[in-house]
């Protein structure tokens, strides 16, 4: 049977990582391995976990498209969102996992045993894929089916003569993705899975913004990107592409856009959250386990959010203390989103202040790590027609067609916005976050098998993000007040977020309760807050506990090293040690620092 793939934006993206993509099931053998001593490689065995992740790699490389574009390779078919094909993956899983359990744990070495983590983490998430399968949202406009897959024809590289009929030839399947997607719009109705309302108009929103016209469409190729081919056959496919959208994928749009306005629509509920579904307590449970990648319920979680929105609201008052603002916080917050200085003129100087943060802190990062990547990196405004259901924005991977990551930010209703956490975001983001820690993989660690390079989890990617914004702190930046109670709104931010999203998927908050409370804690607008709250209780449930959860846990086992290690404790070979091997789940790093503290010793004897 030929396989496809979905999820192709989440493989894209870090700002909206994902329910599969790097993730298995929660608890259950995530690491069987986790007794594992690294003193006796037997290469016989080690080299029978390779094997295993060979074939998994093989399989996504030669079905992904989002790998294949980061690999320099040519796509040539889109994915499928049909059953077989998630029968498939769950079948191909299952075997994966039966070889694995072949493999004695105690006979790998400590890099054999860091793949077998994550080739189980990827096909534990294969078969839970199946399990859930019913619970995507392939109109989301945060994690659809139909971004990611843009890029394939943006991307599209027109050297030779055959190009544009290649590139015409996979045009021709993006009306039977869209085919597909409204047919499992139609099962998800039947199995009791249907959008909420307002997240549904959202979804309709974002579709109309793909939908357009031959000669404005996204898959409409520039002349600029035709200039090696000849120039009537350059005009010919412009206009070939040009008919393809106009009668074919508009035609597939439209009826997709009809079914999500009647048919859909008359059976969407006001109410929100998976607990509502049947089997959404399960599914959510496991994302939960998911996202995180270490053991917390998510009953937990919602009263460590209360506590950490509690205790950053009490810093929060003694920053403004110190700054001797006169009123309540209430008033404090409208003077940050109405005083000039603080709001935003223009996207183009909400790129210049992000990069000027990024391009200060970037040579001071070697007080704190051992190595620092040189990839280029770039701030720019979020395709217009993304950005009414994305309140931020996400961080894009270089590729081998664009060799620079990119911070794509909303950049519309600037007059809402507030620029004080600017430099927190830049830092997230950029350096030392986001393309700090995945270029250093893909640059200094070229050595490590690609399975465990495309290995990615929210709390890890995210959770490193935040913790490293915090880092930025250490290093001299937030100098100003203003930014430094800018960057405590966004720790505020992550917090209040395990509160909402537990709150709303488990413990039967209303999106109403949800939106109070986020007005009452945040500095957010009521545009970005409607977003937000359907991104947690609609989009992406659970990928947004991330954030908070994966940042206490970096700082949880900092100070448990530094406590272990005393005056032996090295920050910078600490950094090294968590990010120079690459993304894990944390169950598996925290056994990596576990042998780092007991090394560490041994050697100070």
């Amino acid at each position: 049977m030929t396989r496809h793939r979905a999820g192709i934006l989440l493989l894209l993206v870090v700002g909206v990582l994902p329910r599969v993509a790097g993730a298995g099931g929660a608890g259950n053998a995530r690491v069987r391995a986790a007794t594992v001593v690294a003193s006796t490689d037997q290469p016989s065995d080690s080299a029978r976990v390779v094997a295993i992740a060979d074939a998994v790699w093989a399989r996504m490389l030669e079905d992904t498209p989002a790998i294949r574009l980061r690999s320099g390779l040519r796509v040539v078919r889109l994915p499928s969102l049909s059953v077989a094909s998630a029968d498939d993956d769950a079948a191909f899983g299952l075997t994966i996992l039966a070889r694995l359990d072949s493999v004695p744990a105690l006979s790998v070495g400590t890099e054999a045993w860091s793949l077998a983590t994550v080739v189980r983490w990827r096909a534990e998430a294969m078969v839970a894929s199946r399990r859930f399968y019913w619970f995507r949202n392939p109109v989301s406009p945060y994690a659809n089916e139909l971004s990611g897959l843009h890029r394939i024809y943006t991307s599209w590289r027109f050297a030779s003569a055959e190009d544009p009929e290649r590139y015409l030839n996979l045009l021709g399947e993006y009306p039977r993705f869209i085919e597909d997607v409204t047919g499992y719009l139609r099962g998800q109705v039947r199995h009791g899975v249907v959008m909420q309302r307002d997240e549904l108009a959202a979804a309709i929103a974002f579709v109309k913004g793909i939908r357009a016209e031959g000669h404005r469409s996204v898959f409409v190729v520039d002349s600029t990107r035709l200039r090696d081919l000849d120039p009537a056959l350059a005009a010919r496919f412009r206009a070939q592409v040009a008919s393809e959208v106009d009668v074919r994928v508009n035609s597939a749009f439209d009826r997709l856009l009809s079914y999500l306005a009647y048919d859909y629509a008359a059976q969407a509920p006001t109410t929100v959250g998976l607990s509502q579904y049947p089997g959404g307590t399960e599914y959510y449970r496991d994302l939960v386990g998911r996202s995180l990648t270490f053991g917390m319920i998510p009953e937990e979680i919602h009263q460590l959010g209360l506590r950490e929105v509690a205790r950053l609201n009490g810093e929060m008052d003694s920053i403004r203390k110190a700054i001797r603002f006169k009123g309540t916080r209430e008033d404090f917050h409208r003077f940050l989103r109405t005083d000039p200085r603080f709001v935003p003129k223009s996207p183009e100087a909400v790129r210049e202040r992000m990069l000027g943060f990024v391009n200060a802190m970037t040579p001071k990062l070697g007080k704190a790590f051992a190595a620092v990547p040189s990839v280029p990196y770039d701030v720019r405004r979020l395709d217009p027609a993304l950005e009414p259901g994305m309140t931020f924005g996400f961080y894009s991977l270089p590729t081998a067609a664009e060799p620079v990551g990119v911070y794509f930010f909303n950049g519309a209703h600037l007059e809402e916005k507030t620029s004080v956490w600017y430099e927190g975001l830049a830092y997230h983001e950029l350096m030392p976050g986001h393309h700090f820690h995945l270029t250093l993989v893909r640059d200094q660690l070229a050595q490590l098998h690609p399975l465990r390079r495309e290995f990615s989890s929210t709390s890890f990617s995210e959770g490193w993000a935040e913790y490293a914004a915090g880092v930025a702190g250490e290093l001299g930046g937030y100098v100003d007040p203003y930014d430094r109670y800018g960057r405590r709104v966004m720790e505020l931010f992550a917090a209040t977020r395990l509160v909402l999203d537990t709150g709303m998927n488990l413990l039967g908050w209303s999106r109403e309760r949800a939106m109070d409370y986020m007005r009452q804690n945040s500095l957010y607008s009521e545009t970005e807050i409607a977003s937000e709250t359907l991104r947690y209780c609609c989009d992406i449930p659970a990928q947004a506990l991330g954030y908070r959860m994966g940042m206490l846990k970096f700082q949880q086992l900092r100070a448990k090293t530094q406590a272990a290690l005393g005056r032996d404790f090295d920050l910078r070979a600490f950094h090294q040690l968590v990010l120079a091997d690459g993304p894990l789940p944390f169950t598996a790093l925290e056994q990596r620092v576990d042998q780092y503290i007991a090394r560490t010793h041994s050697a100070g004897r």
